[in-house]
């Protein structure tokens, strides 16, 4: 497998993981809330991140 592909992949799955952490973990409730729209907000800039489309991530 190339190895651009190998690192979308895992700065992809690297982020995504941080922000489930992140809310399952409190680990901000410091500073938020809420952290839905900052998870919301991750997931949409993962997939910006993979080219889907607007249509796509909503």
């Amino acid at each position: 497998m190339p190895l651009e592909i190998i690192y979308v992949f895992v700065s992809c799955w690297a982020r995504l993981y941080g922000a489930v952490a992140v809310e399952v973990f409190g680990h901000l409730d410091f500073a938020l809330t809420d952290p839905a729209p900052l998870f919301d907000h991750t997931v949409r800039d993962i997939l910006t991140a993979l080219g889907a489309s607007q249509g796509e991530t909503d």
